[in-house]
């Protein structure tokens, strides 16, 4: 009975050496050797690391047509699937390995001259681009014709002077056709219904009758001095205007367009003014108007003898708004300082104005000032300093008159 199992079950064996193999599914596709199937993993070839592009190490063995490999990638060969053909590797391509190898000036863009048309653009190696558009290449229109078979696009050409005329034809009326060969300038434009190349001559200027210099926002050379009619090949070569008295006016100035900049320098705290001509001039500010002001009258407590701190800058504030730079109506402030043990003095009467003024006076920035004491009562006051923001510290004298004051400037900077 066991001779006979034998046999059966080398027979299943060689059965299901000859079926297809299947990982992940039972029921292998029939027309492949290997069927593997999964929904969330993948498979993974050889890694390998391989010497030169005509090297099959680290391979041993014979090498096969098709033999596939991943290869991990150095200096020699960039990372991808090679796969061994014609005793050498070949990479497998994909986004990031295809490389425009004939010409790397094509791309695609907006024309500027053409609303932002998306535009097949071709630049030379001078930086000159020009533009297809690819609605019309879609549409299989000529655009070169008579290339040289197995040429690359616009390397060779049969006929340089066809080529030429295609490309004038396509773009004339949107560009001004102009070259630059042998030293010269061409202008290549239709004449009469065929295009011609024309040497610019940059050294003779022709004045023809009927032909006026206009201008209407751009200066351009027109027939009749009537508008959209240009003249043809016309060139403004050192260019000298002489304009009658009143005929520029601020007509065609647009507001805000006239800056800073645009006028002539000077010197730093400088003013523009008319002199006596009516001219512009440039003036020293301090020239021109007071650049000081005495500050508005305090009252310096010196009953008590002692240190005391007043914040001048303050002080020119509350009397210039009626206490409050943010309050309409008038808010109490001291008008009166002194060292510690003196009463403070209230103020809560605001400010008067006559009729039709403004409820406060504007002030300036503590920073845009510097602050000078040109006058004290030295038998009254003594070891007075101002900091940058016009806080003024200053000590009584014993037995001090109650009678004194100081003379405050404050002094725009």
């Amino acid at each position: 009975m066991l001779r006979k199992l034998i046999p059966l079950v080398a027979l299943v064996l060689s059965g299901s050496a000859m079926a297809q193999t299947g990982l992940g599914t039972k029921t292998p596709a029939d027309s492949a050797q290997l069927d593997v199937v999964a929904s969330n993993k993948g498979v993974l070839l050889p890694r390998i690391e391989l010497v030169a592009i005509d090297d099959q190490s680290p391979i041993v063995g014979e090498m096969r047509e098709s033999l596939l490999v991943y290869h991990v990638g150095n200096t020699t060969l960039p990372s991808g699937f090679y796969y061994w053909k014609g005793n050498k590797w070949v990479r497998l391509s994909s986004d990031d390995s295809i490389t425009d190898r004939m010409n790397n000036s094509f791309t695609i863009g907006a024309n500027p001259n053409l609303n932002g048309e998306e535009s097949l653009i071709i630049t030379d190696t001078k930086n000159h681009s020009i533009y297809l558009a690819i609605s019309s290449i879609a549409n299989n229109d000529v655009f070169v014709t008579n290339l040289v078979d197995n040429q690359a696009f616009i390397t060779q050409l049969a006929s340089k002077e066809e080529f030429i005329t295609n490309i004038t034809n396509e773009l004339k009326d949107i560009y001004g056709n102009v070259v630059y060969e042998n030293g010269a300038f061409y202008v290549v434009r239709e004449v009469n219904g065929q295009i011609i190349k024309e040497l610019i001559d940059l050294t003779t200027v022709f004045q023809e009758a009927g032909e006026s210099l206009m201008t209407d926002g751009v200066i351009g050379v027109l027939v009749g001095g009537v508008l959209d009619t240009e003249v043809e090949k016309a060139v403004l070569k050192s260019l000298k205007l002489t304009l009658n008295n009143n005929t520029v006016t601020s007509a065609h100035i647009q507001d805000g367009t006239i800056k800073p900049i645009d006028m002539e320098e000077a010197e730093p705290n400088k003013i523009l003014i008319t002199g006596v001509d009516r001219k512009p001039v440039w003036k020293d500010r301090t020239q021109v108007a007071p650049n000081f002001f005495y500050m508005p009258a305090v009252i310096f407590d010196t009953s008590v003898t002692g240190t005391a701190t007043r914040d001048l800058y303050q002080e020119y504030v509350n009397q210039f708004t009626g206490g409050s730079k943010t309050v309409a109506t008038a808010v109490s402030y001291p008008i009166s300082h002194g060292p510690a043990g003196t009463v403070p003095m209230i103020y809560s009467g605001g400010i008067v104005g006559s009729n039709g003024a403004p409820a406060d006076i504007s002030v300036l920035s503590k920073g845009d000032m510097y602050y000078y004491v040109t006058y004290y009562d030295e038998e009254v006051f003594e070891n007075l300093s101002i900091n940058a923001n016009g806080k003024l510290t200053y000590k009584v004298k014993s037995n001090a008159s109650p009678n004194s004051y100081m003379n405050i400037v404050f002094v725009l900077k």
